[in-house]
């Protein structure tokens, strides 16, 4: 049994009284009480009993104490009266606390073994139930994967071998390259830009992705090939209008890119992989050029991440039209700056991870953020 003053429903009332005693016991009426209630009187009592002495102020907890006794003591100071017929300012209230035994086992029993597991390293549980204790006896249920919730969505790789699918992306880009360096067509000073300007293209490129964890979640078949569904979108119009714009803004960034290199460095190319990585990190102008180049391409991934955070998802859900998912895309940052500004450097590093080993690691980053870029947008816009 806890006994405390209803703390939920005094909270700011008990404040206000107490500032306003602090400064007078007995005004002469309630505009001149008002009048004893100023800023600092109040911020001094918030001030305690929001400090971390107290707590929380948590029920059945020290802090809980603390505050009881911190109000008792005011209001015997100001000359208040206990209004209980038992004298006090406090009411008997029942109160119950739960706490998990840690010495309480389970055991999973098996045709031919069993297997006892440890509480808080292999397993945890709880009850809400009112009793000294819980005996369960029941056949083992698989709930999930791991800690992905399917209530939640988080339960993706289930069904969806997704890693495939992007492999097919993949590896085109990695023989662009090295057909190209093959054939002597120097590519060397274009090999970062394009890497980094993946992000610009990353949200159109997993658009099968999308269309995977939309099926997915409405209940219906899913396999590789449904990532190719896609083409048959009512919004296929739209989608490759919103496609388009990232790829336009890939090619300025290329042509940028290629403009900050030659006015550094000239229109010469490197003859070599080991001339160029001196020229870029052992003269000034590779420095700059590092500068320069990451200070302008990051202006062009914010553009393409705003443009296409929820665009893409959004047109794949519902066919509003390529102008009304970029707008919604826009408003959904304005509404979530911070969220959105975390997610935005999350995909940035998870695509600079899983390019540098030749672009293979996007076989595994590309899946993962375009099944969270699904659920981040029901958490956006959610039916």
């Amino acid at each position: 049994m806890h006994r405390f003053p209803l703390r939920r429903l005094w909270s700011a009332t008990a404040i206000t009284c107490l500032a306003a005693l602090a400064r007078a016991e007995q005004p002469e009426s309630p505009a001149a009480a008002l009048q004893t209630v100023t800023t600092e009187s109040m911020l001094e009592n918030i001030k305690t009993l929001a400090s971390d002495r107290f707590g929380g102020r948590g029920p059945g907890t020290e802090g809980e104490d603390l505050t009881i006794a911190f109000l008792q003591d005011a209001f015997k100071r100001y000359g208040l009266e206990p209004g209980n017929p038992d004298g006090t300012y406090l009411q008997d209230v029942p109160l119950v606390g739960i706490t998990a035994d840690k010495d309480m086992k389970l055991e999973l029993t098996g045709a031919a073994s069993s297997l006892h597991a440890e509480y808080g390293k292999e397993f945890v549980a709880w009850t809400k139930r009112v009793v000294n204790a819980v005996d369960l006896d029941a056949e083992l249920v698989f709930a999930g994967y791991g800690v992905q919730a399917p209530e939640f969505g988080w339960d993706d790789f289930k069904d969806i071998p997704s890693h495939a699918v992007f492999l097919c992306l993949i590896y085109p880009l990695v023989g662009f390259f090295i057909g190209g360096l093959m054939l002597g067509y120097n590519l060397l000073p274009l090999l970062f830009p394009v890497s980094a300007g993946f992000a610009l293209l990353g949200p159109f490129a997993a658009l099968g992705i999308y269309e995977l964890s939309r099926r997915r979640e409405a209940g219906l078949e899913v396999q590789w090939s449904h990532a190719f569904d896609v083409l048959r979108s009512p919004s296929i119009g739209a989608i490759a209008a919103v496609g388009l714009l990232l790829m336009g803004l890939f090619l300025v960034w290329l042509v940028v890119a290629q403009w900050i290199y030659e006015s550094l460095f000239g229109v010469l190319r490197p003859e070599s992989i080991s001339q160029f990585l001196r020229d870029v990190f052992t003269t000034s102008q590779g420095w700059k050029l590092i500068l320069y180049g990451n200070a302008v391409g990051l202006v062009f991934a914010i553009a393409a991440f705003a443009i296409s955070v929820v665009s893409f998802p959004l047109l794949l859900d519902r066919d509003v039209g390529a102008a009304v998912a970029i707008m919604t895309s826009l408003r959904a940052i304005a509404a979530n700056p911070v969220p959105m500004a975390a997610w935005g450097l999350i995909v940035a590093a998870l695509l600079f991870v899983g390019s540098l080993p030749f672009f293979a690691g996007l076989a595994v980053v590309m899946p993962i953020l375009g099944h969270a870029t699904w659920h981040l947008y029901r958490k956006v816009l959610p039916r």
